[in-house]
């Protein structure tokens, strides 16, 4: 998030500033074509039946440890409450489709906190400061890459 759009709160806390979030599009959300196509992308490109089947070694205890920093972060930037399912849900599709190294991980969970800012968020999550919840072992052009 932008400093432009924080603000300082009591004892130095700095909060989102309030925004304006769009509403529903009739134009979408009043057409059945739209439905039945994202229905049938759904079906093209839903969770395998076992997440991370595309991994042999990624242990559930390593997933968990992977989504509760992914949800400290999400947390401490008060991200809106679809941010972090977003992610995870992102997280799960790529796991179980690609092999990812264990010392990858992080990135990936990154990435997809990114990715589910930008489609979730009005003010989203900047590169830089997910970079930064890595300790900077991602950068920046890691992240866009």
């Amino acid at each position: 998030m932008d400093d432009e759009h924080r603000r300082s709160g009591p004892a130095g806390e700095t909060h989102r500033a309030a925004v304006l979030r769009a509403g529903s599009d009739p134009a979408v959300t009043g057409d059945p074509r739209a439905l039945r196509r994202l229905t049938a992308a759904e079906r093209r490109c839903g969770l395998e039946p076992r997440v991370g089947r595309a991994h042999t070694d990624l242990e559930p205890r390593t997933r968990r440890v992977l989504t509760e920093w992914m949800f400290q972060v999400c947390e401490e930037q008060r991200c809106e409450e679809e941010v972090f399912p977003q992610a995870v849900r992102y997280l799960d599709t790529y796991l179980g489709r690609s092999a990812v190294d264990t010392w990858h991980l992080q990135l990936v969970g990154t990435v997809c906190m990114f990715l589910a800012s930008k489609m979730r968020e009005t003010v989203p999550l900047t590169a830089g400061r997910l970079c930064v919840y890595t300790d900077n072992s991602a950068s920046v052009s890691d992240l866009l890459v």
